[in-house]
């Protein structure tokens, strides 16, 4: 091998292993790998039943909107969540009550 290739080939190892520690070392670093305080203090008996209603022009649309409030106001919510009523409102919108086990409030 000649002296280039070998200089070359030894550049890219370096290269090479010190991208790979660099990349683990930033993934170990991330506030996203940091475990959550709020989580690691959950007790299995610290559920209870949360309850939201959605309103929407259809019932899927009332649905959607029942979920989506119903986790910006809880956290902590496990699934399955159970739709616990719907109806059509006079002016034909639709209405959506749910329901899930959730920790706490937002």
């Amino acid at each position: 091998m000649s002296k280039l290739r070998l200089t070359a080939a030894i550049a890219a190892t370096v290269l090479i292993t010190s991208f790979g520690v660099t990349s683990a070392t930033s993934a170990i670093a991330s506030p996203s790998a940091a475990p959550r305080p709020h989580l690691s203090q959950i007790r299995p008996d610290s559920y209870f039943e949360a309850t939201d209603e959605g309103e929407g022009a259809t019932l899927q649309a009332a649905e959607r909107q029942a979920v989506m409030f119903l986790h910006g106001d809880y956290w902590g919510c496990v699934p399955p969540y159970t739709f616990t009523g719907d109806g059509q409102l006079a002016d034909g919108t639709w209405w959506a009550d749910i329901e899930e086990l959730c920790q706490g409030y937002n």
